[in-house]
């Protein structure tokens, strides 16, 4: 009977300690500085894309234009040029119906 050779597994924080200790010291100011600011912005724009305004049409509230735009039978096609218009200018009229944002 012949056995498997076993290897060592290592973790994923062993490997990454392993390389940090192997590249230490390579990485330059600059490239920390414009890490941070990546990450600056990428938090902010999270923070932008988890904003949903509720929108108001008609008097009826929905959670979102395309939510607004499947009640009403308007093809989703077209909800994205008109959201930014609304986003835009908060009040805005779309075949008849008058959205707001809320």
């Amino acid at each position: 009977m012949r056995h498997k050779k076993v290897e060592k597994t290592f973790h994923y924080s062993e490997l990454q300690a392993y390389f940090h200790q192997i590249h230490e010291g390579e990485s330059s100011q600059r490239e920390l500085a414009c890490c941070e600011t990546e990450t600056m912005e990428s938090e902010d724009m999270t923070e932008a894309r988890r904003t949903q305004n509720r929108v108001k049409v008609n008097g009826k509230e929905f959670k979102s234009v395309a939510a607004a735009f499947v009640a009403l039978g308007i093809a989703l096609t077209k909800h994205q040029a008109f959201r930014k218009k609304l986003k835009a200018e908060k009040k805005a009229e779309f075949e008849g119906h008058e959205f707001e944002l809320i």
